[in-house]
């Protein structure tokens, strides 16, 4: 049975995101992204699972209907500490790294900073869920900076170049 995830429009940060999901987790057959919400809230129907809404909890929904196993606990998790990292990093990329109200400049250092030390966002070994979705919040206030700026920002461009190029779809970077 397929299932559709409804977002405002699929050039959307919502859309380009759930298409990004879709296709790293290999479920185009099990799921698509729709143009048709009223505004920005993503929803989906996900049948006798009930309905779900969000941007977090869709992208999650997706990544584990994926039939790899390896790969589902790389987008959602192995251990609870894994698992519990994700969904906050889910839950910051929605709420702190998108939107209208983000003071743009004070999330991107931060972010920068917490990537000082580590690879991805919320785990230490692969491109996670929260990399994936906190990629797409992040990437165009990222490119909007002016080149300067981007220098002090040199673990959050190796992180942006890096997941960017690891989840691009058919050979072409999404967010370019």
């Amino acid at each position: 049975m397929a299932f559709s995830v409804k977002v405002e429009s699929s050039a959307s940060v919502a859309g380009k995101t759930l298409s990004l999901v879709v296709a790293y987790a290999g479920v185009g057959d099990k799921i698509s992204v729709v143009e048709g919400a009223a505004g920005p809230t993503v929803t989906l129907d996900a049948g006798a699972d009930g309905a779900l809404e969000g941007l977090a909890t869709c992208s999650k929904y997706i990544a584990c209907l994926t039939g790899d196993e390896t790969l589902k606990a790389q987008l959602v998790g192995t251990t609870p500490a894994d698992e519990a990292m994700i969904h906050e990093w889910l839950a910051r990329a929605c709420l702190d790294y998108s939107g209208p109200a983000v003071d743009t400049s004070r999330s991107l250092e931060s972010l920068n900073a917490h990537l000082a030390t580590r690879s991805f966002v919320a785990t230490h070994g692969a491109v996670s869920l929260a990399d994936i979705v906190l990629y797409a919040s992040t990437h165009a206030s990222l490119a909007a900076l002016p080149a300067d700026t981007k220098t002090e920002l040199i673990h959050l461009i190796r992180w942006c170049d890096h997941v960017g190029a690891v989840v691009q779809q058919n050979g072409k970077r999404v967010f370019g």
